[in-house]
């Protein structure tokens, strides 16, 4: 076994720094979306898409980071700490694809589509 990276004890670290960000990345979300529903135009996506890459990136190198702790022979808590958070991040961000890039076109096709309801509604 090699001498550990860093101290066992502390390998807690990196996956609750990914949940904090997440947490705030998905508050975010639920905020700017409905936002962006009452002011009919998008509001923060290239933020909120940057942010998704972010997290994506980070939860990839972690989940590479365990395997390769693993491998080398790292102790448990390591490999444990940096992979576990990896693998279930990248399934937990994953999942949010679908948000961030298959609904903001659908509710920009419903804007414009209310839009030319409201501009052929007869007028009284």
């Amino acid at each position: 076994m090699q001498t550990p990276w860093f101290d066992p004890s502390l390998a807690w670290i990196p996956g609750t720094a990914l949940g904090i960000f997440a947490g705030i990345y998905g508050s975010l979300i639920g905020i700017l979306l409905p936002l962006s529903n009452a002011k009919r135009k998008m509001v923060g996506l290239g933020f909120l898409r940057a942010c998704y890459f972010g997290m994506t990136t980070a939860t990839v190198c972690l989940a590479l980071l365990g395997v390769f702790a693993f491998f080398s022979g790292q102790p448990q808590p390591i490999w444990y700490g940096l992979g576990f958070a990896g693998f279930i991040g990248f399934i937990l961000v994953a999942s949010s694809a679908s948000i961030l890039f298959r609904l903001p076109p659908k509710m920009q096709a419903l804007w414009k589509k209310a839009e030319l309801l409201e501009q052929n509604r007869p007028k009284q």
